[in-house]
């Protein structure tokens, strides 16, 4: 046999992959590992929704509730806070009042026991 029938003998016996063959697999095959794979990463995404996310979740809603209770006894404290001090305001005038009245008193009492000594 010659070089050329030989070729020509080889090329007839190249085996030649069907139109539905994508690196050696089959469509079925290749939707079979898509779907596993696809089975893996959405069952590691629940799991890391369930042992992270949803955890995570409860507490930042328990966080913003107790940030929200402290905000309204924050607001009761200053809101006492104002009273105590417009309180002492009102005190504090008053002793000031009382003080300069009584300086009156004790500048009249010597002016008037001054002018009985003399």
């Amino acid at each position: 046999m010659s070089i050329l029938g030989m070729l020509v003998a080889g090329a007839a016996h190249v085996a030649q992959q069907p139109p539905h063959y994508v690196f050696g697999y089959s469509i079925a095959e290749w939707l079979s590992l898509l779907s596993i794979l696809a089975l893996f990463i959405g069952s590691l995404s629940w799991i890391f929704r369930v042992v992270l996310i949803a955890p995570l979740n409860y507490q930042m809603k328990e966080l913003a509730h107790q940030i929200k209770d402290m905000g309204a006894i924050n607001q009761q404290q200053s809101d006492a806070n104002e009273r105590l001090l417009q309180q002492h305001t009102d005190m504090l005038q008053e002793h000031e009042r009382m003080l300069i009245r009584h300086e009156e008193d004790i500048h009249t009492l010597f002016k008037n026991d001054y002018k009985k000594d003399k």
